[in-house]
């Protein structure tokens, strides 16, 4: 008979993921987590993607007990086992069990009045409470329990990711996802933790992980890092899989990026497996708000010479004056120039006036020019990244005029996706720390 072992996952719960219902007039408190994503890799055992899909319709209506049960002795047993009813159930079961990009769904209701007959239920009311309500809460986690068939290889094998594995789980049947309040971090993921008993009261091995729900693959060594441009391309692969069907991405950073759908921003959550892009979160509609900033020291030196050239012209000495005496002379001078009307010496403020505008033609004519130049740039760019778009075949409906009206930024990014063969430039990086993307502000809570 094949030998079985329990494994027991660990995930944390985001705060947002609670919310109340009230069923047949009974409230309900609804916790969602995500569990077990396709093709990781836990204590040298591979969890395939098509394992998964098999047997995660198996945790459908299962207990969700408070903490993993364990009988008199300290063994873990089934959530099913009398035992484990009497003492770890607290009105809480598991339903719409689904799969999401790549990792399994659950939804766990608290029955309130159920939870409220124990012990453990109150103190699970209390901790939902917690989270909902303080500002630093202590975290809850879920934890599934399955049984599962490990297939030893005899020889060390590596999934895309680059994570080493010599058995792969198979036959896996969901028996429970518990409701964690104290005991994530008692072991560590290489360790065994003791013995369980299966539903059929069959001992069996125990083995506990806890997923790190940011970075579920070990960090690629620097040798095999993706370039931006890579990154970009698997996260454009990521996006063209339903239900997304994105359009293109409009920027990348470390741990989310943004992208177009139906004329639509979205931000979502992503992480690299490989040279796998996967998004691990529901896209979440953005706004776009960009600012420029103009450079400071060209207009700095401008207002500098303007005050040099108007006190020279009142005769005033300025070698030797830092910036701090050239402004104090300069409201001087200012201040003076109404006293100065009737002495006969000529209108100073007149002089001053003179001298402004003089200093400030140059400059205004080199602006002037500077942005008719900017102006035929900014238009002979325009028509370029419109033909390459409307040429490359990778936007079919959209023909040349209509993509001039869609703007240089937009129309860059959609010639980057079009491939290097029209001689894009590549060196696209992540948003500056000027640009934004937030939630809409008429978008329902």
């Amino acid at each position: 008979m094949a030998k079985r072992i329990m494994i027991q996952c660990a995930t944390k719960v985001n705060r947002d993921a609670i919310r109340r219902e009230s069923i047949d007039g009974v409230e309900h408190i609804v916790i969602s987590s995500f569990t077990l994503p396709d093709d990781i890799v836990m204590n040298g055992g591979l969890y395939p993607a098509n394992e998964i899909a098999s047997s995660f319709h198996t945790l459908e209506r299962t207990l969700a007990p408070v903490e993993h049960p364990q009988d008199a002795d300290g063994n873990f047993i089934s959530a099913s086992d009398p035992e484990a009813i009497h003492n770890f159930h607290a009105g809480a079961f598991n339903t719409n069990v689904s799969q999401e990009n790549g990792r399994i769904k659950i939804e766990k209701f608290v029955n309130v009045q159920e939870a409220l007959k124990t012990e453990r239920g109150k103190r699970l009311l209390d901790r939902i409470d917690e989270i909902e309500t303080n500002s630093e809460p202590r975290p809850i986690h879920t934890s599934v329990g399955v049984f599962l068939e490990p297939e030893f290889l005899g020889e060390v094998k590596t999934n895309d990711a680059g994570l080493k594995y010599d058995w792969i789980a198979r036959n896996m049947v969901f028996d429970h996802d518990a409701i964690l309040l104290d005991s994530v971090g008692a072991a560590q993921p290489s360790q065994g933790v003791g013995m369980g008993v299966n539903a059929d009261g069959k001992e069996c091995e125990v083995q506990r992980f806890e997923i790190n729900q940011d970075v579920e693959a070990d960090p690629i060594p620097d040798e095999d890092e993706m370039s931006h441009e890579e990154i970009r391309d698997a996260l454009f692969d990521a996006i063209n899989n339903p239900p997304i069907n994105g359009d293109w991405i409009v920027r990348v950073f470390d741990s989310e990026f943004i992208f177009e759908s139906d004329n639509q921003l979205f931000s979502a959550p992503y992480m690299l497996e490989g040279k796998v892009a996967k998004i691990v979160g529901i896209p979440l509609p953005v706004e776009r708000d960009e600012t420029f900033t103009p450079k400071t020291n060209s207009k700095g030196d401008a207002m500098k010479d303007m005050i040099i050239n108007a006190l020279k012209a009142a005769n005033i000495e300025t070698d030797g004056l830092d910036d701090d005496e050239l402004f104090e002379a300069y409201n001087n001078l200012q201040a003076n120039s109404d006293s100065d009307d009737d002495t006969g010496e000529g209108d100073v403020a007149a002089v001053v006036a003179n001298a402004v505008a003089g200093a400030i033609a140059p400059l205004t004519e080199k602006i002037e020019g500077l942005e008719g130049k900017l102006n035929a740039q900014d238009d002979a760019e325009l028509d370029r990244l419109a033909g390459i778009v409307a040429n490359s075949g990778k936007y079919p409906a959209i023909d040349e005029e209509a993509a001039k009206k869609l703007g240089v930024d937009t129309l860059k990014e959609m010639a980057a996706n079009c491939g290097e063969s029209f001689g894009i430039s590549l060196n696209h990086q992540a948003g500056g720390k000027d640009e934004k993307f937030s939630a809409p502000s008429d978008m329902p809570e």
